[in-house]
Parts: C-alpha cells; structure tokens; sequence
C-alpha cells in the first residue's frame, strides 16, 4: 500500500504542475453581466443608489471578514435603513434586498445564530425567485450558491444527515434534468441552462459540505456510503460528470475502508490536475495524508 501511496502523490504533484487551472472568477463575471443588464432596464438614478448600497453592503461584509462584526454589523444597518425608507421601484427594492439578505444571513452564521441566518437566506432566494418570474433575471447559478450556503449552515449547526441529504439532491438538480431545487416551494419557471465549468464549480462548492460531514464523521458511515452510491449511479452516464463521479466513488471506497481502490481511484482523480475541484482535490489531499502517516 505504501507503493500505492507514492504513487498517488506522484500523480498529485505532475496534476498541480500540468493541469488545466482555469483562470475563472463567476463572481466577477456575473456581478459585471449584472450590473450590465440594470443600466439597460433601470432609471440612471435608482442604477446610482444600487451602487453605493452596493458599496456600502461590501464594506459592511468586508469588516465582519476582518473581524469587526460590531461595526459591519452597523453599516449592514444603515444599508438597510435606507433600502426600506428610500422611494424605489419593486425592481430595484428586490435586487437590493436579496444582496442585503445574504449579507445579513452571514452576519447571523458568524455570530452563530443560524436559525436567523437560514431566515435570512431563505428570504434572499425568494426575492431573487421574485425577479425571476417577474422581471427575467437570470439567477440559477446564485440561487444555487444560496443554497449552497443553507447546507453550510445546517452543517455548523449540526443537523448533518439533512445537510447530507440536502447536498445530494442539489447535485442532483445541478446534473439531472426535471429536478427540484432544495427548498424551492414556489414556481421559478423553466430550469435556466448552466455551462459545464459553472456545473463543476457549484458542485465542488457542495462536495466541499461533503467532504467536512466526513471529516468531522458527522455522519454514519453506511449513511454516506448509501447517498453517495445513489449519486453515483445516477451521474453514472453523464460524461460531462466523470470527475464528479471519481470523487464520489473515492468516498464509497474511503467509508467502506477498501483503501486500495480509494488509493487508485484517487490516482485516476488526480491524472488531470484539479480542473474546477480545487475543494475536492484538498479534501482527498488530506485523506491520503492520514494514510501516509498511519503506514
């Protein structure tokens, strides 16, 4: 097995030296598309007061980044004192309140309040479903990543196996056709087309949930083992999916202790380099890590 070990991080480090690494930021990309899209539907004036409470949100974000959550927590205030008191279109209210709402659902996931902090979230997704259906925002990658941060919540406040549950069926809405989004209770319209490198990045973001529930054994092993292999069958004929279905199977693999196919199916994941699974290449980082130094 040690001969496997060696050989896998071989493989690791010719995958981080020659691998295709993306120089992708979605967030950026979307923020400018966004932006973009407003000044075409939207008076000059209310685009101008999106921008500075855009500004002002950032900079409220940016302090309780730094640690300072009393006063982010105070600019993330006044940002919305003057949301709520401004006169301004139903539009531009609810582009405004569903950045606001993320920001104050993760001012509430720092300071540890997460019911408040899934509230608020929840109330940023319906906003955003809101000018979906009423205004044609796109917002399928950024009601994904919300999602994203539902699970993360239920994953720091201990209810894993419905994180767990929760993550396998947003995988499931990422990759398969005719799903339901988790949590989605009211009508967003058709499914919005996603590109394969967006599909890749979300899901990493959520394997990254994965991963930590294994790491901390939050949950059973035969509970992992099962959600994972359902997974798995499902992404079975997705080419587009084959590195999202290698991780998978390294879990199978890593939960049922059958180390020596963890050890090669690992290998296989790493031939490639990292592509869009920077969190999931870490996560299997740090478990042929423990096996090097148990041998």
């Amino acid at each position: 097995m040690k001969e496997l070990l060696n050989n896998a991080n071989l493989i690791k480090e010719h995958g981080l030296k020659h691998g295709h690494r993306p120089n992708v930021n979605f967030d950026e990309q979307y923020s400018a598309l966004f932006m973009q899209k407003l000044t075409e539907s939207l008076p000059s004036l209310e685009v101008k007061f999106i921008s500075s409470q855009s500004n002002r949100r950032e900079e409220g974000l940016s302090l309780i980044r730094k640690g300072a959550v009393s006063d982010g927590s105070e600019v993330l205030s006044k940002s919305r004192y003057l949301i709520q008191k401004t006169i301004i279109s139903k539009e531009t209210f609810l582009i405004l309140d569903t950045f606001q709402s993320a920001a104050e659902a993760y001012l509430h996931y720092k300071t540890g309040e997460f019911s408040s902090a899934m509230k608020m979230t929840l109330q940023s997704i319906e906003s955003q479903r809101i000018l979906r259906v009423e205004f044609n925002h796109n917002f399928e990658i950024r009601k994904v990543h919300l999602t994203v941060n539902i699970i993360r919540i239920m994953v720091s406040n201990q209810n894993s196996e419905e994180a767990l549950i929760h993550s396998c069926n947003l995988l499931k809405y990422i990759w398969l056709d005719n799903k339901i989004c988790p949590f989605e209770s009211n009508s967003w319209g058709n499914k919005e087309n996603i590109s394969i490198e967006e599909k890749m990045i979300l899901s990493d973001q959520i394997i990254n949930e994965i991963g930590i529930l294994i790491r901390k054994k939050s949950v059973d092993s035969a509970l992992i083992i099962h959600s994972l292999e359902d997974l798995k069958n499902e992404f079975y004929y997705i080419t587009e999916a084959n590195k999202v279905n290698l991780w998978l199977k390294t879990q199978i693999e890593f939960n049922s202790q059958n180390l020596e196919l963890f050890i090669n199916t690992t290998t296989s994941f790493f031939k490639d380099g990292p592509e869009y699974l920077h969190y999931s290449w870490k996560h299997l980082e740090g478990q042929l890590s423990i096996l090097d130094s148990q041998l």
